[in-house]
């Protein structure tokens, strides 16, 4: 009796059922009680036009047809006859016997109130019973007995059931469990304290959900297992070739070492030879006047010994004596003017000293010993450098420009990026519009980058110089933002269409956006419509698909059209003043996008599956190709020119590319 009883128990109220009502998922409850389910969630049922069960949380919708006022639903639902006629049985069984085994004879032999087949087969997380049919086509998730170990169960396996008996319900097995909460639960728990909860499944539902999800985080965690790995990797090379580069360093510095030792050595032989033989010429150049020297004393002093034997002669001897004199006399009036001579002569014999000075490339190493040379690290692939960013001369329209760096702009937490537009700030930083996830890039003249995050992803964008912001379409929300040049969100405009382009007019101090639908231009003062502008005869459209804007110093308005493979150029009374409709065979245009103007206003577009950059005149007639995929250029979307002209393209892969 205690387990017919806990079977013909209503999980809302806990009381037997009043007017038992059965959904589609077989699940049932009285028709009060699920009445005042059905208010209680009354306006998403409106919305949704089904509810959901309060047990299995499956969708439910009543019989056709569907009545519009959900308050007459739950009479709608079938009425479960087998619950009845075991409400009216338990009431005669309660008022005159207990039960025995004929009663359970008599349960057993239950029909399915589907089919009106008897009933072999119980399901216990439903309480219902099922034939051979309904088994079938019954939740393989859910837990099915046989009707005899039904009823043995009940009476016999209690104790069992005590095991896993809720708190609150002990007569109620926690056969369910809670995914959000984490959580076993009874029926009746889940009714009321998981009422909101929409991952309530049978115990073995959510142990394969647990297993599939330990699949799952498997996968990832083998995954980031193999990035680190590959990372590793990576290091390992990096590490080798950092130890190789390092001894290729070591061995050229001894090589510059070595080089200059042998250098200095032969300089040094050289100055010793040259410093050798400069004395020796000295030398014997001395050695030759101190003979001189030596001649002219020995006979200084022959004379001196002849004077002195002359004066030695006696006074008898006169006439000797005064012979004797005159040659004295002759011979140092020949010897004055030779001694003269002599004397003039070594006076003017100059002999110079040899000094050694040192070549500047010398003196600089000794003055700079301290600061022989310092290494530097330097990443070559680096797009911003101080060379790109020097104005060094003015952009000038016929000067060609080449291909000097790219980088992507894939950041570490993206898996990728869809670059949409891009403009150039006051001071030279780029901006661009990642579609994909949803923000403006800004990489500075130092290669910094910074981002802002935006509600919905941004699409065409141009730069306001009066006001230094940055203006963006948002075209999945209907909005148009403004972004400072710290990258802050300033301030959002709603609007009434999808903008996929804007360009502001400076002379105006309005936006000019282009719409997909209908194709039209549209000028904008602080989100207001003016104006719209791009119907011939004011019916038939100009544009199909205008994608990309700009304005000119003569505000008139460049658009490209992809669908229509052209170039428009019109002023703001929509009159089309000259096309580039894309008819010039071999320069026939076949995706154009992005457009631009220079310092001289000249006009560049951008054209994705050619694979180029299109050059006009001012005055829209076609001049040149103006970069082609000999410069590297692939699939190109957007492009900007900086102040000193230098051009920056934005690629379908997210590559920014830079030429100058």
């Amino acid at each position: 009796m205690a387990g017919l009883e806990q079977d013909l128990t209503c999980s809302m109220c806990f009381e037997l059922f009043t007017n038992p009502k059965a959904l589609p998922c077989l699940h049932t409850f009285c028709q009060d009680c699920l009445h005042q389910y059905i208010m209680n969630k009354e306006d998403c049922v409106r919305q949704t036009g089904h509810l959901t069960c309060p047990i299995c949380r499956s969708c439910c919708k009543p019989p056709e047809p569907i009545d519009p006022d959900p308050g007459k639903w739950a009479q709608s639902f079938s009425s479960n006859h087998l619950i009845t006629s075991l409400l009216d049985r338990y009431a005669a069984q309660r008022n005159h016997q207990p039960e025995t085994s004929d009663n359970l004879k008599d349960v057993t032999e239950v029909v399915c109130s589907c089919t009106k087949n008897p009933a072999v087969r119980w399901c216990e997380q439903c309480s219902y019973p099922l034939c051979n049919v309904c088994e079938s086509e019954h939740d393989k998730y859910h837990v099915i007995v046989d009707m005899t170990s039904k009823h043995v169960n009940s009476t016999s396996g209690a104790e069992s059931k005590l095991e896993n008996s809720c708190p609150k319900h002990p007569d109620k097995n926690q056969n369910l469990y809670c995914l959000k909460c984490s959580a076993f639960c009874c029926d009746r728990c889940a009714s009321v304290d998981h009422e909101y909860c929409e991952k309530v499944y049978p115990l073995k539902l959510a142990v394969e959900n647990k297993l599939q999800l330990g699949q799952v985080y498997n996968s990832i965690l083998s995954l980031q297992k193999d990035n680190i790995n590959y990372l590793r990797e990576l290091i390992t090379k990096k590490l080798d070739k950092n130890k190789s580069h390092g001894d290729n360093l070591k061995q050229g510095i001894q090589s510059i070492r070595i080089r200059v030792n042998k250098l200095l050595l032969e300089q040094e032989e050289k100055l010793l030879d040259q410093v050798h033989t400069n004395s020796l010429i000295k030398i014997n150049l001395l050695k030759k006047i101190q003979e001189d020297c030596d001649n002219s004393i020995e006979m200084l002093n022959t004379k001196v010994e002849v004077i002195n034997s002359a004066l030695s002669v006696k006074n008898s001897q006169e006439r000797e004596f005064l012979k004797i004199w005159d040659d004295v006399s002759s011979f140092m009036t020949k010897n004055t003017s030779q001694h003269r001579e002599i004397k003039t002569k070594l006076e003017n014999i100059h002999i110079s000293d040899l000094h050694f000075e040192p070549g500047a490339a010398v003196c600089d190493i000794l003055r700079h010993t301290s600061n022989l040379g310092k290494l530097t690290d330097s990443i070559q692939s680096d797009i911003f450098t101080h060379e790109v960013f020097s104005p060094t001369r003015k952009h000038s329209s016929t000067r060609r420009l080449s291909f000097r760096y790219s980088t992507n702009l894939l950041m570490d937490s993206e898996l990728s990026v869809h670059l949409t537009g891009i403009c150039v700030t006051a001071q030279d930083s780029v901006v661009v519009s990642d579609y994909t996830n949803r923000k403006l890039k800004m990489i500075t003249k130092d290669n910094h980058l910074t981002c802002c995050e935006l509600m919905s992803g941004p699409y065409g964008i141009d730069y306001i110089a009066s006001l230094s912001e940055v203006v963006v379409t948002l075209p999945d929300i209907l909005k148009i933002a403004f972004v400072s040049e710290t990258m802050n969100l300033k301030k959002q405009l709603s609007v009434a269409k999808a903008y996929w382009a804007v360009a502001y007019d400076e002379s105006k101090m309005t936006l000019v956006c282009c719409s997909s639908n209908p194709p039209a231009i549209d000028i904008l003062y602080d989100g207001v419509l003016i104006k719209t502008i791009g119907f011939e005869n004011e019916r038939r459209p100009l544009f199909c698909e205008p994608e990309y804007i700009t304005v000119s110093c003569h505000q008139k308005f460049i658009v490209s059209d992809w669908k229509k493979k052209s170039l428009f150029c019109c002023d703001k009374s929509g009159r089309v003043s000259s096309a580039f409709i894309g008819d010039y065979g071999v320069n026939q245009l076949q995706c154009p996008l992005g457009v631009t103007l220079d310092a001289d206003g000249f006009i560049y577009l951008a054209d994705k599956d050619s694979n180029r950059i299109y050059k006009f005149t001012p005055e829209m007639t076609f001049d040149s190709i103006y970069l082609s995929d000999e410069d590297e250029i692939e699939q190109p979307v957007s492009l900007a020119f900086n102040s000193v002209g230098q051009l920056f393209v934005i690629e379908i892969p997210g590559l920014l590319k830079f030429y100058g």
